[in-house]
């Protein structure tokens, strides 16, 4: 652009109309937009980096999680007994062995050692899961029993590791 040139007249953010906010996207909004800092505190980090952070801080747990889930969830649709019941097992593996390692689980681990545990995490949860559903299948009725297993898995896995958790503060 040229210095005789002129830039096109642009309108403020403020000129634009803006159609009013159903509740629904103003508590979007409010839910998005950072917590109020207290005097003399400032949030140096932006938003990207701590997304980034928070990502990236377990990689190899969720990683190798997300590969067992898939590979128990191709295996299940090969057991008649697991086949309706597959992707309760894949989400029990995939979503809530990240989670423990990463909120309840008092040891942090790198590399080999994370992918070591997340092994040993996710075939305890499988084996928790099948017998669980078996159980099930005798006390629920026939829809409910994958939820009920799915339901009973994630409580026993999350109270285990909870009281691991304790008997490690108190050694």
């Amino acid at each position: 652009m040229s210095t005789n040139e002129r830039r096109p007249a642009t309108r403020k953010r403020s000129d634009v109309p803006r159609r009013p906010r159903s509740p629904t996207q103003r508590t979007r909004v409010i839910a998005l937009s950072p917590a109020p800092q207290h005097a003399g505190m400032s949030n140096a980090r932006s938003l990207r980096s701590r997304l980034t952070d928070e990502l990236t801080t377990d990689l190899t747990v969720s990683v190798v999680s997300v590969v067992l889930a898939v590979t128990a969830l191709l295996a299940s649709s090969q057991v008649p007994q697991l086949r309706a019941n597959g992707l309760y097992l894949a989400i029990t593996v995939a979503v809530f062995v990240p989670y423990v390692y990463d909120q309840v689980w008092p040891v942090t681990y790198g590399g080999a050692a994370a992918a070591v545990w997340t092994v040993s995490a996710a075939l305890v949860t499988v084996g928790l899961f099948v017998g669980l559903l078996q159980l099930a299948r005798i006390a629920a009725p026939d829809g409910y029993a994958g939820a009920v297993a799915f339901l009973a898995t994630v409580t026993i896995e999350y109270a285990l590791a909870a009281a691991f958790m304790r008997a490690r503060q108190h050694e």
